[in-house]
């Protein structure tokens, strides 16, 4: 029930370690994602297309964090999305 509301319903009930973020970088970028990992001079960043790069933390200028999931909400519209993509997570 819990992957379901998630996948459904993703801002629902969010565990902190997904929160979206938002990084604008000295070049005027704005970029909302999820951080997955950092270190004192990059940010490992996963942005809303799937696309993940390191930004370094000296171009950094504005970062916050989402009160949202960075996980769209509603990509999944039928029942039978639904059922194949839990058989695709079950299955790994």
């Amino acid at each position: 029930p819990y992957l379901v509301e998630s996948v459904l319903f993703p801002n629902k009930t969010m565990s902190p370690v997904f929160k979206g973020s938002l990084i604008v970088t000295s070049t005027g970028d704005a970029h909302a994602g999820l951080v997955l990992a950092e270190t004192a001079e990059e940010v490992d960043f996963l942005f809303r297309d799937g696309m993940r790069r390191k930004i370094p933390k000296n171009t950094i200028i504005e970062r916050k964090e989402l009160d949202g999931s960075p996980m769209p909400q509603g990509l999944v519209k039928k029942p039978e999305e639904l059922m194949h993509l839990l058989a695709y997570i079950f299955s790994e």
